[in-house]
């Protein structure tokens, strides 16, 4: 799949991203790579569910890793919330 959406402010566009994205069966995970046009890097990233509402998302920033050496990966953890869906 493909997504693209932009970052704006009421009157200006900052930036433009484009994720391209799939499936891994065999990892169970989604796999992405996103390029955004004021980076020359491509992020990619991993994505999975670790319940019905939550997931991680594991980011690696090539072009950061450039000025740190442990290539700058970064854990989310993410709460996916649907309005359909009752909290606690």
């Amino acid at each position: 799949m493909i997504s693209k959406s932009q970052i704006f402010t009421k009157d200006n566009v900052l930036d433009s991203v484009i994720q391209v994205f799939g499936f891994d069966k065999k990892a169970d995970k989604f796999i992405m790579a996103e390029l955004i046009k004021s980076s020359q890097a491509i992020e990619i990233c991993s994505t999975w569910f670790t319940s019905n509402k939550t997931g991680e998302t594991l980011i690696i920033n090539p072009d950061k890793a450039l000025q740190n050496l442990n290539l700058n990966l970064n854990l989310l953890v993410l709460l996916y919330k649907l309005p359909h869906m009752k909290t606690r």
